[in-house]
């Protein structure tokens, strides 16, 4: 069994989860968040980060498609120091996704469940939205230094 095996049955079990979780052949497992909307636990192709995905939903052509991912990046921008995942488009599904990667070898059990409970929120909020229609309010971004201004610069 391989440490990320090791760690993901540890997650399991730490959930209650009814059955333990178990990675695929491609060294990835699905966690269900509700019904229509699952959480992806992968390796990466180097195999040396674990990624935590989640399809959020069909991107469509046109205007609303156009609006949804201009918000997208918006929020990634705004939301980036709070680690809740970076929202990205597919070309393979043209769905929205929402990911975050995180060292394997420096992540316990506990790291990969605050990872996933940072994620479902924004996930569900994202999910919610693009089945009705609509496009989630974007929190706005902060200057990191508190002096405003584009760069943290002050006129």
């Amino acid at each position: 069994m391989t440490f990320f095996h090791d760690l993901l049955h540890q997650v399991g079990a730490a959930l209650n989860l009814p059955q333990p979780l178990e990675p695929n052949n491609r060294e990835s497992c699905t966690l269900e968040v509700e019904p229509g909307l699952q959480l992806f636990l992968e390796l990466d192709a180097t195999q040396e980060n674990i990624v935590v995905g989640c399809p959020l939903g069909e991107v469509p052509p046109g205007a609303y498609g156009n609006r949804l991912l201009l918000e997208a990046l918006k929020a990634n921008g705004a939301t980036a120091a709070a680690h809740s995942g970076i929202l990205a488009y597919s070309t393979l599904s043209h769905q929205l996704v929402l990911f975050e990667k995180t060292p394997l070898a420096k992540t316990q059990a506990n790291d990969l469940i605050q990872l996933v409970q940072r994620i479902v929120p924004r996930a569900k909020q994202w999910h919610a939205a693009i089945e009705t229609g609509q496009i989630p309010p974007t929190p706005q971004a902060t200057a990191v230094g508190g002096s405003g201004g584009m760069f943290g610069l002050v006129r």
